[in-house]
């Protein structure tokens, strides 16, 4: 099973038999095999293909927020505050206004992470909090065992039938 196994998940992986009777048919020459696809048609594919990788990846960087932004090495940019219109510098004021606005967003960061990752653990720092078990609290609402419920079914088709009678 576990040969079985390898060679379902590696197809790239050469098959290798010891019979020497055994041999192979190639599906895609023979005389009777579909036709290959059209130049265009393979353009379209590749392009859809593309498509579905740069789709693929941000659809991982919207669910992993915590993962750090890749950007290629071979990207140039200019720097818009050295140069010489550039803007004066921040203002005490706009730096601190700044400073909670990038807290705001490290708070939203993190809400983020929590919110597409349940699995992971809660932590807190506050000594003073508490948890409450809801279902095994005194006051909580009783739940059936699975027999009880299969005999309250069965009581309430007798008495559905017993209606059933009655009415007829």
């Amino acid at each position: 099973l576990k040969q079985l196994a390898v060679d379902y998940l590696h197809p790239e992986l050469p098959v290798a038999t010891t019979d020497p009777t055994a041999c192979g048919r190639n599906y895609f020459s023979r005389a009777s095999a579909e036709e290959y696809e059209e130049e265009e048609m393979m353009d379209d594919r590749e392009d859809i293909m593309e498509d579905m990788a740069q789709l693929k990846q941000l659809a991982v960087d919207y669910l992993h927020p915590e993962k750090p932004v890749q950007v290629d090495s071979l990207a140039s940019c200019r720097n818009y505050f050295d140069r010489a219109s550039a803007p004066e510098t921040m203002s005490v004021e706009e730096a601190e206004e700044r400073a909670l606005v990038l807290k705001d967003a490290q708070a939203l960061k993190q809400l983020a992470v929590d919110y597409m990752h349940p699995e992971l653990p809660v932590v807190t720092s506050d000594p003073t909090a508490c948890g409450r078990n809801y279902f095994d609290r005194a006051s909580a609402l009783e739940q059936e065992d699975e027999e009880e419920m299969e005999e309250r079914d069965a009581i309430l088709q007798e008495m559905a039938i017993l209606k059933q009678l009655a009415v007829d």
